[in-house]
């Protein structure tokens, strides 16, 4: 199975891909499965279970989750093979994981390193390097590979398996970057991203798509949130 674990859906603010087409681009870029990730909603998962249905391929729920314990975002987590939403607002890293791990979702630490994003310090991941299942240490996203090169390093210090997610904002970045692993099914594949024994490939998104997520933002201020 072939699978792009890290998309946002017009349910975030800074997306331009309508939910029900997710899966459908996924299936044809060549994907087996494809999981929505929108930023701290899961407004966009009942168009999106409609749209795999019509493309003939498993939706994973998931969420990218900001923590806010003082009402400003320190940090994200994602959570994957979610069955609620799970909010981060007033809370820590530590409780937003156990709110995770309550309904057996599986934990990925998103572009950890990526400074130019909000992400938690150093001291702070390598507390909560112990709870978390996963590592991205390919984010399609990031301007810089050395931000990829020392999550790399991190998963390899902790023993953590490793993951890529094209982190799409556009259906031009769908399938960008995805992991493979001998799975028939997502059970399998859950399996199999726990235990380490999945590949990564990608290549950095166009920059064209980089600026996507800044004109999407600059749309939803001017004309209010938009219907996902």
């Amino acid at each position: 199975m072939k699978v792009d674990l890290h998309t946002h859906t017009r349910a975030s603010p800074d997306s331009w891909i309508p939910p029900a087409r997710l899966a459908i681009v996924a299936k044809n870029r060549g994907l087996d499965s494809v999981a929505i990730t929108d930023h701290s909603t899961t407004a966009g998962w009942k168009e999106a279970k409609e749209g795999a249905k019509k493309a003939g391929i498993p939706l994973i729920l998931g969420e990218d989750v900001g923590v806010k314990p003082t009402g400003r975002t320190v940090g994200e987590i994602i959570g994957l093979f979610m069955n609620e939403e799970v909010s981060g607002r007033g809370k820590t890293a530590v409780e937003v994981i156990d709110a995770l791990k309550a309904q057996d979702a599986v934990i990925v630490l998103p572009h950890p390193f990526d400074r130019f994003r909000k992400v938690f310090p150093e001291e702070e991941l390598r507390e909560i390097a112990v709870k978390v299942d996963a590592v991205e240490s390919f984010n399609a996203h990031v301007l810089l590979p050395e931000f990829n090169e020392k999550a790399e390093g991190f998963a390899d210090e902790f023993g953590l398996p490793k993951c890529a997610g094209s982190d799409a904002h556009t259906s031009l970045e769908v399938g960008r970057a995805w992991n493979e692993a001998k799975a028939k099914d997502l059970e399998e594949f859950r399996k199999e991203l726990l235990a380490g024994r999945i590949s990564i490939s990608g290549d950095y998104a166009y920059l064209i798509a980089r600026l996507a997520p800044i004109f999407a933002k600059m749309k939803t201020k001017l004309f209010g949130k938009r219907k996902p």
